[in-house]
């Protein structure tokens, strides 16, 4: 997930959509972290909306 959202943060936003399947997979809280790290808090919080409307 880390590094997906890495992706976007250098442009590319093929990683999104991968993302989001690896997000049904994991816990909210994995998601949160691996927005941190990566630096893409936002868009970590945009896939947890999707996948977990939360």
């Amino acid at each position: 997930m880390r590094w997906l959202l890495q992706m976007m943060h250098r442009g590319n936003g093929d990683g999104f959509h991968e993302a989001m399947r690896i997000a049904r997979g994991i816990s909210a809280d994995e998601v949160r972290m691996a927005g941190e790290l990566a630096d893409r808090t936002a868009d970590a919080e945009a896939i947890l909306k999707v996948v977990w409307n939360s």
